[in-house]
């Protein structure tokens, strides 16, 4: 009630009613209402309708809001449309932990491990942990190495990206010890 007097409140300032649609959306969230939660943002759950760009916070509600969905077909083609869109977003913003964390998880909840491994790799590397991000890509080195990746395009593509990441941190941490040990 105190969230519809809110909305109707500031209706006339668009900053304003933004903000109070996010409350929206996290209210419904919080009382494990996805569906309603995606209608607020604008997206209809039976027909993936969001517009292609949304602002950060959106989009992280986004997220929220299509795991918490119960599986179905049209929850599946959602799932794999915010997973590109979080996607898009780390590209762009590769520092944004909070991005590759959920980005893991959307990756997780769409049975890709290697792209969740990578992107809690990731997650690890944006807090300058690189020891756990070399561990995290080793690990999805290691997994993909067992499963064998079964012909799938995309699959190749993530164990290409992983290895090439792996060695990227590799090279930082073995820069950054030769330099502490120029300094001693």
């Amino acid at each position: 009630q105190h969230w519809q007097k809110l909305s109707w409140m500031v209706r006339a300032d668009a900053k304003a009613a933004r903000f109070a649609k996010l409350l929206g959306v996290e209210l419904a969230l919080q009382e494990g209402e996805p569906r309603r939660a995606l209608v607020q943002l604008g997206v209809d759950p039976a027909l993936e309708s969001a517009s292609e760009r949304l602002p950060r916070p959106e989009l992280m509600l986004l997220s929220q809001a299509v795991q918490r969905l119960p599986p179905s077909p049209a929850s599946q083609i959602l799932l794999a449309s915010t997973l590109q869109r979080m996607q898009s977003w780390v590209t762009l913003n590769p520092a944004d932990g909070t991005a590759w964390h959920q980005l893991a998880q959307l990756a997780s909840a769409s049975q890709q491990p290697l792209r969740a491994l990578r992107a809690e790799a990731e997650v690890q590397a944006v807090q300058y942990d690189y020891p756990a991000a070399i561990d995290r890509l080793k690990a999805a080195q290691e997994f993909a190495r067992q499963k064998g990746l079964g012909g799938q395009a995309g699959e190749y593509i993530d164990a290409s990206i992983i290895d090439t990441r792996l060695r990227q941190l590799e090279a930082q941490v073995k820069e950054a010890l030769r330099e502490q040990a120029l300094q001693r």
